[in-house]
């Protein structure tokens, strides 16, 4: 991921997430290089797919499902899972006034 592989790490993530699911990091590190790749709506796809495994304790699955969600043009969405990963962890709301992939929303008061 540092190397910015994005192509790399799509295939190695989606390789552990077959292998061993309940590696929470491999699913966001799927997404998030398949985001970078601009293939925002297979992103959102694949981390939908770790909300069963991680929903209830992974707070960055559900800012990132936001992040998605808002590039997606769904706000009512964006806003929800933003929403859920604020209870898991406050300081999410400082990162969301300054992520671009939530620009949409920054004059919403539902991002901060």
């Amino acid at each position: 991921m540092e190397a910015k592989q994005w192509d790399k790490v799509v295939a190695v993530a989606q390789s552990v997430c077959e292998a061993t699911p309940q590696d929470e990091g491999a699913w966001i590190a799927w997404a998030y290089a398949l985001r970078e790749l601009q293939r925002v709506k297979e992103a959102q796809t694949y981390c939908s797919r770790a909300e069963p495994l991680h929903g209830d304790t992974c707070g960055v699955l559900h800012y990132n499902l936001a992040c998605y969600a808002c590039l997606r043009a769904t706000p009512k969405e964006a806003k929800r899972r933003l929403s859920l990963a604020y209870k898991m962890n406050d300081e999410w709301k400082a990162t969301a006034l300054d992520d671009d992939d939530l620009r949409a929303l920054w004059d919403d008061s539902a991002a901060g």
